[in-house]
């Protein structure tokens, strides 16, 4: 049986797809909202570009290196990607916080728009994700060891402040199985400094409620 490979991209995609998948339910009756759905809806939309926009960011501060000397072409092709889906994200945060302010007689149709250009974004970012999943973890295998992956990953982690990281864990955790949330929390426990692992696995177990119970023989798994 071959062993998988480091992946530095899917995990942190399960959680971006489930966000952006929950975020085009709530656009869907944007066009019918009242003001108070409104702002719930621009304040969801914002938080989705904030995660999308720092998503990026560190992809082209620690990815983009490996990329590059493993497949310079490829490498291009995914930045130029980001460069595009950037102004986009601008636009989004704009159209979302004109909606929220919007009056009776505009509200719909600026939530029609919303709502479309919101999708038109999680298309685009689905089938961005799914490029670097494929073609971005073949050329990455061919060029580096997991070794060398992994110290890619921490070199990424580090960069993140510990309140913002445990963010990215809420919306993380929820997305995985319970295999990789109970790797992801083994590592934790046997890596991290007992008060950051102890602030990770408070955030695990409010965030995935009941399942946190099953989690309990793959945390004892050596």
């Amino acid at each position: 049986m071959t062993t998988p490979r480091v992946d530095l991209y899917t995990p942190i995609h399960k959680a971006l797809r489930r966000l952006l998948s929950t975020l085009a339910d709530d656009v869907a009756g944007a066009d019918r909202a009242s003001a108070d759905h409104a702002e719930t809806i621009h304040a969801r939309v914002t938080r989705a570009v904030d995660f999308l926009d720092e998503h990026a960011h560190h992809e082209d501060r620690h990815l983009e290196p490996r990329l590059i000397a493993a497949d310079p072409d490829l490498a291009e092709a995914l930045a130029a990607t980001h460069r595009a889906l950037h102004p986009r994200h601008v636009a989004l945060r704009v159209r979302a916080a004109a909606f929220a302010r919007a009056g009776d007689a505009t509200r719909a149709a600026l939530g029609a728009a919303l709502r479309d250009d919101v999708l038109a974004v999680v298309e685009a970012q689905f089938l961005h994700m799914r490029q670097e999943e494929v073609e971005g973890n073949a050329a990455l295998w061919r060029a580096f060891d997991d070794d060398a992956l992994i110290a890619t990953r921490a070199a990424l982690q580090a960069d993140i402040p510990l309140p913002r990281y445990l963010e990215w864990v809420a919306i993380m955790l929820p997305a995985w199985s319970t295999d990789e949330c109970g790797a992801m929390l083994r590592a934790v426990r046997g890596a991290a400094p007992p008060a950051v692992a102890d602030a990770i696995f408070a955030v695990a177990r409010d965030v995935l409620g009941p399942t946190w119970a099953e989690l309990s023989p793959h945390l004892a798994a050596a």
